[in-house]
C-alpha cells in the first residue's frame, strides 16, 4: 500500500500484486531485543541462520497469504 499526501489531499493506492515480508523467528513479546523476531527488513533477516525457514526469502505473495488465512481460520472471511 502506498499513501500520499499532496496539498492536504490524502490518497491511498493498493497494488493487487506484491508481497509481505515475514520473520524467520516466531513472534515473542518477551524477547524484544531479538531483531530477527521484530524486524522483517531483508537487510536484517538475511543474517539469521533461520532465514527462509518458513517462506523462501522470508516473503509471501498476497495470494499465498490469502490461502494461509483461508486454511488457518476457515470460519472467518478475510479478503485482501
Amino acid at each position: 500500500m502506498l499513501v500520499t499526501t499532496v496539498n492536504g489531499i490524502v490518497k491511498g493506492y493498493w497494488y493487487s500484486a506484491g508481497y509481505i515480508r515475514t520473520s524467520c523467528e516466531r513472534f515473542d513479546m518477551d524477547d524484544l531485543d531479538n531483531d530477527f523476531i521484530h524486524l522483517t527488513n531483508d537487510a536484517v533477516q538475511k543474517h539469521s541462520e533461520n532465514y527462509g525457514k518458513y517462506e523462501e526469502g522470508n516473503k509471501i505473495s498476497y495470494s499465498q497469504f490469502q490461502r494461509y488465512l483461508d486454511s488457518a481460520q476457515p470460519h472467518k472471511k478475510y479478503h485482501f
